[in-house]
């Protein structure tokens, strides 16, 4: 844990916000994308049935 907090002191507050946050929201964006098209696609093959 002191390992971690260490990192956090070293790592400037700048890095979080215009890199680590825009990633971290762009990759949720691709989760919710992929989540709905599988949901579409899972509703598309159980319509067929």
């Amino acid at each position: 844990m002191e390992e971690m907090h260490r990192i956090h002191k070293e790592v400037p507050f700048g890095y979080w916000v215009l890199w680590v946050e825009p990633a971290f929201r762009a990759l949720r964006r691709k989760w919710r994308e992929r989540r709905a098209l599988a949901h579409r696609t899972h509703d598309r093959v159980m319509a067929m049935r």
